[in-house]
């Protein structure tokens, strides 16, 4: 009973910012509804709130919970199912149930007194635990699975969420695997430094002592998370993944074309918890009444209405179906000559091309935007190209325009080459002024004004909405399928290899 009472609760905390006065769902979701480039912050008063609590400074600190505290960081992993921001508020599970805790925290204190506050740092999943020990964060929330790995880095809380077990879940048009032994040489994508990654490689070990090919274990860059590679199971573009069995059962209520393959277990009877520092004694007992507070008091708030809070999540579409591979056969020649010539990724290009127009050269937007690489006339003019109904030159124009973007306004030394790139893709998308005055103001907010992914991406959810912001990951996204399928086929004339544990090493963007 404990296990759904508690899951049931993790499941409506996530909904409570989104019911309206009227107790109606309003619009919401995991992926919010894109905003056009005209549209301003709903609530400015809010979005400035949010910037101070996802923006806090990391300091140093390794103090145990005192009566005197008055800021708890929380280290939280940022995606659509632990914690994201849109529209300039925040969402999430680990959001709702933190804000939650810092109810209970003060519930106690004396009216007029300073409260005890939560702030949270919003990281990649692999930098929990690292983080934690450096003192940059006292909690570490991000759905973590107690493994005896972790437990050696941190002390955990009683699990708020127990028997779970890790389930294989698979694009439906994939072969259901009977057990796991079937799995052998076939390919599974996992986020990179999650409890999946070590269960794979016991599985790995076992079938290599029964003669047996490994699986194809694919842990994914950086920039993905849980929820990317579950989208991109639903479209196709990966056959199978692992993750816990709560997560998959609430993503299979939105994403209509995944499967959770029954009777695959890849390791059962798990617990989800949240990490203090061993040194915080008084930190974690604080949490355990937490947990037994969350029992005792909260089981009114559990009802089915997870679905409403994904129900409009926007879904990507798979770059690798037929008849978008016959179109990359076609349109490959076009897009290496184009990224050679401006020293970009010819394969970053396509995926951009793809997430324009689906590589449709007869695409026309309302705005007079033309062919796969949706360039204004006027603009391809003002590069040097006048005739872009021509697809060759519509590649060659856009490609251009991307270019001068990245030379124009992001070339800056103390910018990485790789984020020259995000830059410029967005400012493909929003207009350059736009993403300047982004960077200027995630400098103020005490965020890397020289990375797009995490930082001013962040500023552009508070500011102009989600459609950048899905536009760039939407694109690196297309850009590893891609890069993948061109890896797999440049490999047929090899001969065959044992599977590897891990995705080859991205290569730059931009080329020598």
């Amino acid at each position: 009973m404990m296990k759904q009472v508690l899951r049931a609760f993790l499941c409506i905390i996530a909904l409570f910012p989104l019911l309206p006065a009227n107790g109606t769902c309003a619009r919401a979701g995991g992926a919010p509804p894109a905003a056009s480039s005209r549209q301003e912050p709903a609530d400015p008063s809010l979005t400035a709130d949010v910037a101070a609590v996802l923006h806090r400074p990391t300091e140093i600190s390794l103090s145990d919970l005192t009566p005197a505290t008055r800021t708890i960081r929380v280290l939280v992993h940022y995606g659509r199912t632990e914690f994201f921001v849109a529209n300039g508020r925040p969402f999430g599970v680990e959001y709702e149930a933190f804000s939650e805790y810092e109810k209970y925290l003060n519930r106690n204190r004396p009216r007029h007194s300073q409260k005890i506050s939560v702030v949270f740092i919003p990281v990649r999943f692999e930098e929990l635990l690292p983080l934690l020990r450096q003192g940059k964060g006292d909690i570490a929330a991000g759905l973590l699975t107690v493994t005896d790995e972790r437990k050696k880095e941190a002390a955990f809380t009683t699990p708020y969420v127990t028997e779970v077990e890790e389930v294989l879940v698979a694009y439906k048009g994939a072969r259901q695997p009977a057990g796991l032994e079937e799995l052998s040489g076939k390919s599974v994508h996992v986020l990179r430094g999650s409890s999946f990654t070590d269960h794979l490689l016991a599985l790995n070990h076992r079938l290599r002592k029964a003669g047996r090919p490994p699986v194809n274990m694919v842990e994914m860059p950086v920039s993905a998370n849980a929820d990317d590679i579950l989208e991109m199971v639903n479209a196709g573009i990966f056959e199978y993944t692992v993750t816990d069995d709560f997560t998959a059962e609430l993503w299979a209520r939105v994403l209509p074309d995944i499967r959770i393959v029954e009777g695959v277990t890849l390791h059962p009877g798990g617990t989800i918890a949240w990490a203090v520092r061993p040194g915080n004694p008084a930190l974690l007992a604080s949490l355990n009444g937490f947990v037994d507070y969350i029992h005792q008091h909260l089981k009114s708030k559990a009802h089915a209405v997870w679905n409403e809070y994904f129900r409009d999540t926007t879904l990507i579409r798979n770059p690798l179906d037929l008849e978008s591979s016959a179109r990359f056969r076609e349109l490959s020649p076009h897009f290496k000559e184009a990224g050679g010539r401006n020293k970009l990724d010819w394969l970053l290009m396509m995926a951009q091309g793809y997430q324009e127009s689906q590589l449709d050269q007869r695409k026309r937007s309302p705005r007079g935007a033309i062919g796969i690489m949706q360039l204004l006339p006027g603009t391809a003019r003002d590069i040097g190209y006048r005739n872009i109904t021509n697809t060759r030159n519509n590649i060659a124009a856009g490609v251009a325009y991307l270019d001068f973007l990245r030379r124009q306004y992001f070339d800056d030394p103390a910018i990485p080459p790789d984020a020259r790139v995000d830059f410029a893709l967005a400012a493909y998308n929003a207009g350059p002024g736009r993403i300047q005055a982004l960077r200027k103001e995630a400098e103020q907010r005490g965020l890397d004004p020289n990375l797009w992914f995490r930082n001013v991406e962040r500023v552009a959810l508070d500011r102009i909405g989600e459609e950048t912001v899905r536009y760039v990951s939407n694109i690196n996204k297309y850009y590893i399928a891609y890069r993948m399928s061109h890896h797999l086929d440049e490999d047929k004339s090899k001969p065959p290899a044992a599977p590897t544990d891990f995705l080859p090493p991205l290569k730059a963007r931009e080329t020598p």
